[in-house]
């Protein structure tokens, strides 16, 4: 059997033209990408406002302004070159990283891939420096341009000049749909920064910067609805040097699919097994099988015990002490759940009972028994409490007992009322949408 070998080819270093769009293959998987890349920039360099600004699901242009410290013109046409960092000098360094770089620094990848343009001016410089180019090509040193302090990043024409991964993109829709996840938990992540985030020329978000509880729960609203931020109950513990706070979304208005899940580890946007099987465990004694909770949190401990840098893209962390980080935050979702309607109706056998028997034993909550028949109902007959034999049957002013046919249901009158006014307001904003 005759074996084809292909020639060998002698190894050497790449371009770093080569280099930078395999880079960016790590970084930049779409437009989206690039947001995030940006914004997370801007927010290093301690902007207090960002304007974003997409056209063609960002694969026409994607522009991101910020009134940061801006970056000096003798440090323009450094910050495009590989492995050029503010954040970092020395391996040590990765254990105390309070930015959400240092990869989020990849103006070299993208800045490849793409023609761009960048705009800058620090606070000490009297006007603003720009420098443009396209792929590996930077046209000239930077020329000096008004500008405001800050910087502003102009991508346009993503993947140009690598096909192979233009085609990959999706409609505009999509794509557009991604860079509004990226642009929303970038918002619920700093809500002391204004965004304001338009695609086409129209915009969708004028967010606000916010200094209080108030400021923060308008924020909520507009990015993730009406309902959620009305009845949404706040959590807020801390023990020794780590703190869970937000919001957590009533278990009466929980919906099928994810929209509102929203997990921050430091500030830092995080999708983590821990955490979300905790969040998970704690409704799950409150919710049918097919709902998901919704929640806004944040989770603060200190550097050392969190490893931020096991993902490429930061989306996932390592907790030194994982089992007691998921019981921390376990044990407080389930106190500031205690007092949240969605209690489980618990039925029991009651054989003994007369066949056909649906009555009450009633309590002074005449309203409890009220929504309790909205919600559950009782083919359409109402509810009576039991007298005769059984009038010695002792219950509480919040519990009653409904008996049908042979089960016995034990009945929350208090849940059974924040239930019905969960679902009615549930009500209201669909007819209202």
């Amino acid at each position: 059997m005759s074996q084809k070998f292909v020639k060998r080819r002698s190894v050497k270093a790449l371009s770093s033209g080569v280099a930078n769009q395999i880079a960016a293959g790590e970084v930049v998987e779409r437009p989206a990408s690039v947001v995030k890349e940006l914004i997370e920039n801007s927010l290093d360099a301690e902007a207090t406002h960002l304007e974003i600004e997409v056209a063609g699901g960002g694969a026409s242009l994607i522009r991101i302004s910020d009134d940061g410290y801006g970056i000096p013109r003798d440090e323009l046409a450094l910050a495009l070159r590989s492995h050029t960092t503010s954040k970092l000098r020395e391996i040590r360094d990765l254990d105390d990283i309070l930015t959400l770089g240092f990869r989020g620094e990849a103006l070299p990848s993208i800045a490849s891939i793409s023609r761009y343009t960048i705009t800058s001016r620090s606070p000490e410089e009297q006007h603003g420096w720009c420098l443009f180019g396209e792929g590996t090509r930077t046209h000239g040193k930077p020329a000096p341009r008004p500008a405001r302090v800050g910087t502003c990043i102009e991508v346009r024409d993503l993947f140009f000049n690598v096909p192979a991964r233009r085609k990959f993109l999706r409609t505009e829709k999509t794509e557009l749909h991604h860079i509004e996840s990226i642009v929303r938990r970038m918002a619920l992540s700093r809500f002391d920064v204004g965004f304001k985030f338009q695609h086409n020329d129209r915009q969708i978000w004028s967010l606000p910067k916010s200094a209080d509880a108030r400021g923060a729960l308008n924020r909520i609203e507009r990015l993730c609805g009406r309902v959620f931020a009305e009845s949404a109950v706040v959590v807020d513990f801390s023990v020794a040097q780590m703190r869970i706070h937000g919001w957590l979304g009533l278990p009466g208005l929980t919906r099928k699919h994810p929209d509102v899940q929203f997990f921050f580890v430091n500030g830092r946007s995080v999708k983590d097994r821990t955490l979300s099987h905790a969040v998970r465990q704690a409704y799950a004694n409150r919710l049918e099988d097919d709902e998901l909770p919704r929640y806004v949190l944040y989770f603060d401990l200190p550097l050392l015990d969190v490893d931020v840098n096991v993902h490429p893209a930061k989306a996932e962390v390592r907790f030194r002490e994982t089992r007691f980080v998921h019981n921390f935050i376990l044990q407080h979702i389930l106190k500031a759940l205690a007092d949240v309607p969605g209690q489980r109706v618990l039925s029991l056998e009651a054989s003994g009972y007369p066949e056909n028997c649906s009555r009450l034993i009633s309590s002074p909550r005449g309203g409890g028994l009220s929504a309790y028949q909205q919600l559950y109902g009782r083919s359409g007959r109402s509810p009576q409490p039991l007298v005769g034999s059984h009038s010695h049957v002792t219950i509480s002013e919040r519990y009653a007992v409904c008996i049908s046919g042979d089960q016995l249901e034990i009945v929350d009158l208090v849940e059974a009322q924040r239930l019905l006014q969960a679902r009615r307001l549930q009500q209201v904003y669909s007819e209202g949408a």
